[in-house]
């Protein structure tokens, strides 16, 4: 089957779209296809673009178990972490429905009377999802029918101490490769709230997000405040800062400088908690302020403000949160979803009308060295979505620990490149890239 590749983009062309849009995204205190209660600040969110792909992504699991889903997919939008999926669990069990086994995590096939309902539950940092729709058996087979135990809460470690604890090790990781030793002398460690990098008496920690550093504050004062109080007062307590010069560009750069004792040493350090765009807040400690302008070439006291490069030595620095892949690692399902929408309107005739994209792709590893790929896509103007996607099986192997082999890809043998990067508390992003076909694709462990 063709494979549509498609780059999107978001256009708001149009305010009234917009407010149309927002409509569609209302509180709900109850699920309308199962009749169960929902956590405070749940929404519904009845988004053509949302609802495309949420049926998309439960396509995906009701043709790969025979069932047939009914017209009447929901997509709710619970508060992020745990309690919002124990919430879910408890109201599954307090309505009497049983939970049947499906093969792959996060999806459900629930069972009350002659009623079944697939479902999808994932807890993210800053979001819990839940899709669910009605189903019936396609033809002859039965569904799953054994039946399992609510599965043990287990949201993404982002979710989880959003606030740094000044921990130095690393205590919850599987995973085959803690340290990146790159050519330039930099060496990159992975901690439980921090990627370490260290070179010539210069420590950077690249802070994980946390769901209220990660939030719009329109602000910028505000924005630093909030970063410098979540990252830096736990370590050194309360120390003042000053704010850095800025420069000309539509990303604005933050740039908080003090002079700290830094408990591991007990020593005086200068340190500056810089971010830029989509970059994360990283922490550079130097042994003073002359060893940071040697290092990065940014001297704080003489920056030109006209000049759009001159914080790329800092920023750039976000990029070694790299690390290597072993075989063993990639075992399990990873998964990645993107799309965006395109209002138009005719400036003869105020007519409007919206194109939508929305794609799905997962790789599922196993330990014997085969893999399942899968791709859908929705793409069209409203009224006129049409599907598509491809499948794919077959062996993988690694000629090094960045790169992998796949011996099938939409009928011709795939070659990719491969890293991953760290989140709180040991979690992983996979990190793939079509050496024929593109940049890299960001893959989150189900």
């Amino acid at each position: 089957m063709k494979t549509l590749r498609v780059v999107f983009a978001f256009f708001w062309l149009l305010a009234a779209g917009t407010s149309s849009a927002q409509s569609k995204l209302v509180l709900a205190g109850s699920s309308n296809v199962m009749g169960i209660s929902l956590p405070t600040g749940s929404k519904r969110d009845s988004r053509l673009l949302s609802t495309a792909a949420a049926q998309t992504l439960l396509d995906m699991e009701a043709e790969d178990n025979n069932l047939k889903l009914s017209n009447d997919t929901e997509v709710l939008s619970l508060p992020p972490g745990a309690a919002s999926e124990k919430w879910i669990w408890d109201e599954i069990a307090k309505n009497n429905w049983t939970v049947l086994a499906l093969p792959t995590p996060s999806n459900y096939v629930l069972q009350r009377g002659q009623q079944r309902v697939l479902i999808y539950l994932k807890s993210a940092s800053k979001e819990t999802t839940f899709y669910l729709c009605s189903v019936q058996t396609a033809e002859n087979p039965s569904p799953p029918s054994q039946v399992v135990e609510p599965p043990v809460n287990t949201p993404d470690q982002a979710a989880i101490n959003p606030t740094p604890k000044g921990n130095t090790a690393l205590t919850n990781s599987r995973f085959a490769f803690h340290t990146t030793n790159f050519d330039d002398g930099w060496v990159a460690t992975a901690k439980d709230d921090w990627v370490e990098v260290t070179k010539s008496g210069i420590k950077i920690l690249i802070h994980f997000h946390t769901k209220e550093t990660s939030a719009y504050i329109s602000d910028y004062r505000e924005e630093d405040r909030l970063a410098w109080n979540t990252f830096i007062v736990p370590r050194y307590g309360s120390v003042s800062y000053t704010e850095g010069p800025s420069s000309i560009g539509f990303e604005r750069p933050h740039l908080l400088l003090a002079q700290v004792r830094e408990p591991e040493s007990g020593l005086n350090k200068f340190v500056v908690l810089f971010k830029m765009g989509q970059s994360n807040w990283m922490e550079f400690i130097a042994p003073d302020q002359d060893t940071f302008i040697q290092a990065f070439g940014v001297n704080i006291n003489q920056v030109d403000y006209y000049a759009t490069t001159t914080f790329d030595p800092l920023r750039k620095m976000n990029g070694y949160n790299k690390f290597a892949v072993a075989p063993a690692d990639l075992t399990g399902r990873w998964s990645s979803s993107f799309g965006g929408f395109t209002n138009y309107i005719n400036v003869y005739t105020g007519a409007t009308s919206t194109n939508t994209h929305s794609s799905a792709e997962w790789f599922a590893f196993r330990e014997d060295g085969t893999y399942d790929w899968q791709l859908s896509t929705a793409s069209g103007f409203v009224g006129n979505i049409k599907f598509d996607g491809a499948k794919s099986s077959g062996r993988f192997t690694m000629p090094n620990n960045w790169q992998i082999n796949f011996s099938e890809i939409e009928k011709k043998p795939r070659h990719y490149n491969a890293y991953f990067t760290c989140e709180r508390n040991g979690a992983r992003i996979l990190w793939l890239q079509d050496t024929s076909y593109g940049g890299f694709t960001g893959f989150g462990k189900e």
